[in-house]
């Protein structure tokens, strides 16, 4: 038997020394020993050493001796002990041509860390596992709104105050947070108010229903009325009732609202109209502002006078009462102008407005009679200058024909106007036959 073993032994030298170049010829001679240590095992015991033949792969030894290690879990070879060389599965080809010792990896087993916040919102840095290696954990506060974090603690009432997770630490944990009701202050400002003193204020815990203080202190302001409370100073918050309905959430502080008294503005306009622009009303808080002009028929707007007979021409922010202001009012005069129309001329009248007005002598023109004024001739002095044209109605004249026994031709005619072209007259026929012509001549 160790004969054959020999031969085979010497038949693989041939053969390799006819496959392998001359630097793995050399290998082909030597024997590497492979071994196996349990790096920390608890229980079991390491596979048996094992020989390589120069380049020839050899198959390493799975767990057989059934190596354990308490909290981890066997994960191979590795050619370091801290598992950070290289890493082989059990059974796995290993081709290194040198003496090697194969250490069992042990990979740490994993706990989950279970958080109960209570309603609230756990720190997203608090890590859900660990291991038996992970560097120690410090735990961070969870939030709750309108709570303090007292702390984590290993059972849900009473139990240990858990701030850390120390290294080597092991098992699933469950870690329970504990809660404190915060409690807030609601308190009253008075907000500028010039008489009067603030209520007292409320102690109450998160979530707490308050009922609001009303305005016992007789709180008052000069050109305000109290409104009741807001959360911000300039009432631009949100607003509360007095005696109303308030949830403590924070601490609050709340502002005596004031509302600004608002005050008439009475125009007397004398029959005039305001402008449209004029506001009726304001407050002392009322940005400042120019009055517009009112208007009046057949009259210039002088101005705006208070009852102490000062113009007033602007309303500044900041002034306070009631305003009473009056029209004032310059008279206008305005033309009348006449066009005759090739009639005589009449001058012009200039009068104040609405003032009764003296209609003039009518206008004369050869050939024509004056019929009216266009348009009609006013009865007052209309709030406007105004061109009055003569209208004139043509006069007709009569021809009379003295014939002297003598017939008269059709066609003469009987009427003519200032208008009408030059009229040629035909001449008579004459009545006795030694009459040879007749001559129209003109009466004088």
């Amino acid at each position: 038997m160790k004969r054959s073993n020999k031969l085979i032994f010497i038949l693989c030298i041939v053969l390799a020394s006819l496959i392998c170049t001359p630097s793995c010829s050399l290998e082909m001679g030597k024997t590497y020993t492979i071994t196996y240590d349990a790096n920390g095992a608890d229980d079991g015991s390491v596979p048996a050493d094992q020989s390589k033949i120069g380049n020839l792969k050899l198959t390493l030894a799975s767990n057989t001796g059934n190596l354990v290690r308490d909290k981890y879990v066997f994960g191979g070879w590795n050619t370091q002990a801290d598992g950070k060389g290289t890493n082989y599965a059990e059974g796995a080809a290993f081709t290194d041509n040198a003496d090697t010792t194969l250490y069992a990896k042990w990979i740490p087993d994993g706990y989950t860390i279970t958080y109960d916040v209570d309603e609230g919102t756990n720190h997203t840095n608090n890590p859900a596992t660990y291991t038996i290696e992970t560097e120690t954990i410090e735990l961070l506060a969870a939030t709750r709104t309108g709570y303090t974090f007292v702390g984590w603690y290993d059972a849900e009432s009473e139990g240990n105050k858990v701030t850390h997770i120390e290294i080597g630490s092991s098992g699933d944990i469950t870690l329970y947070a504990r809660w404190e009701i915060k409690s807030y202050t609601i308190s009253y400002d008075k907000n500028d108010a010039t008489g009067g003193t603030v209520p007292g204020g409320h102690t109450a815990e998160h979530g707490t229903l308050v009922t609001l203080a009303t305005n016992s202190g007789n709180l008052s302001r000069n050109h305000y009325t109290f409104g009741g409370w807001n959360t911000r100073t300039d009432g631009r918050g949100t607003d509360y009732a007095v005696g109303g309905d308030f949830i403590a959430v924070e601490d609050t502080v709340l502002y005596a609202k004031w509302n600004a008294q608002t005050y008439e503005i009475t125009y007397d306009l004398d029959d005039g109209d305001n402008a449209g622009t004029n506001p009726l009303t304001y407050t002392i808080e009322t940005a400042t502002f120019a009055l517009e002009d009112a208007t009046k028929t057949g009259y210039s707007f002088i101005g705006w006078f208070d009852i102490d007979k000062e113009k007033v021409e602007v309303i500044h922010q900041g002034s306070t009462g009631a305003i009473i202001l009056e029209a004032h009012w310059q008279i206008n005069q305005y033309t009348i102008s006449f066009n005759s129309a090739g009639g005589s001329s009449v001058d012009s009248i200039v009068q104040d407005y609405g003032t009764a007005v003296i209609e003039p002598d009518e206008p004369t023109k050869n050939g024509y009679t004056f019929n009216d004024w266009e348009p009609v001739f006013p009865a007052t002095m209309p709030a406007e200058n105004l061109t009055l044209t003569a209208q004139w109605d043509t006069n007709t004249y009569t021809i009379a024909y003295e014939l002297h026994d003598g017939t008269n031709d059709n066609s003469n005619p009987t009427t003519y106007t200032i208008e009408e072209e030059t009229i040629e007259l035909v001449d008579m026929i004459p009545v006795q036959a030694y009459q040879s012509a007749v001559i129209w001549c003109t009466l004088s």
